[in-house]
């Protein structure tokens, strides 16, 4: 069972293109895998699925390099706790002496998650939590999944103050979903539960761990915290390429970008995301 599969299974529009399958993502066409997918796509291509496909733009990763860049992904590929500060081992430890982490069953989630997703929103700006019944559908929808989706769950006694939801494909893993209650980040529950899973699927399994691209419309310090576990910055090239309306705004808007208002938090976000393109092209 794939991740295309279940997708599609579930209803999910999927177009191909490049050799590979996309899916709308917030209104942008990605390429549909949870895992750093690197393709080429020429102009003829791109330009017949965002017709197919009537999203506003097409976003992909290219070109991976060792060179820095302004894109990237995050990617771990050798855990062990002898590598890491001293200060990050003890945290560790605290983590672990306060904290239990553990796998949780797709039901469970459902059925006992929704207050530790709903609290794990006021951490952020600009995003507004699902109602409980989005919430449950949405994991209830991975029954059956149980080799493609795994969940974690992070305990301090029995609340449930954290949890991840891994997807393993292809002979590498995804930290796809990761959400934490902030009022139980002093007992180190997300130094636990990295650990955990590092230890699990990196260092005994052998399989890259990767937690997606560089932040774009939301404001995450997660990225910085995973650097201090061994993950490293996958650099590669980002393309965009938009609906030629939409190309005729981020055009106007872009010279202007940093007089915006804060409030116009998807504009900002979608200049911002023009920038890091306009980066790359400079290499």
């Amino acid at each position: 069972m794939t991740y295309v599969d279940y997708l599609r299974q579930t209803g999910q529009q999927l177009f191909y293109g490049a050799g590979i399958y996309w899916r709308i993502y917030q209104k942008a066409l990605i390429p549909a895998s949870p895992i750093p997918t690197f393709v080429d796509v020429d102009n003829r291509t791109s330009k017949r699925l965002l017709a197919e496909s009537g999203a506003f733009l097409i976003r992909w990763s290219s070109d991976p390099t060792n060179q820095e860049t302004s894109w990237w992904w995050m990617v771990c590929d050798n855990y062990d706790l002898v590598h890491l500060t001293s200060k990050m081992r003890n945290q560790i430890r605290r983590g672990h002496k306060d904290c239990t982490v553990r796998r949780i069953s797709t039901e469970w989630l459902a059925e006992y998650g929704y207050e530790c997703y709903k609290k794990a929103f006021n951490r952020y700006s600009y995003t507004i939590p699902a109602d409980e019944n989005e919430f449950r559908s949405c994991i209830l929808s991975k029954i059956g999944y149980e080799t493609l989706f795994e969940n974690w769950g992070v305990f301090v006694e029995d609340r449930l103050v954290g949890y991840v939801e891994c997807v393993v494909e292809g002979g590498e893993v995804n930290t796809s979903v990761i959400k934490y209650d902030p009022d139980y980040l002093k007992y180190y529950s997300a130094y636990a539960m990295m650990d955990t899973l590092l230890t699990h699927y990196v260092a005994e399994r052998k399989l890259p761990m990767s937690n997606g691209t560089r932040a774009i419309s939301h404001d995450t310090d997660i990225q910085d915290f995973l650097l201090k576990f061994g993950y490293r910055r996958q650099y590669c090239k980002l393309n965009v390429m938009y609906q030629p309306y939409l190309k005729l705004i981020v055009s106007y808007l872009y010279p202007i970008r940093k007089f915006l208002p804060n409030k116009a938090h998807k504009i900002r976000a979608l200049l911002f995301q023009e920038e890091l393109k306009r980066k790359c092209q400079q290499i």
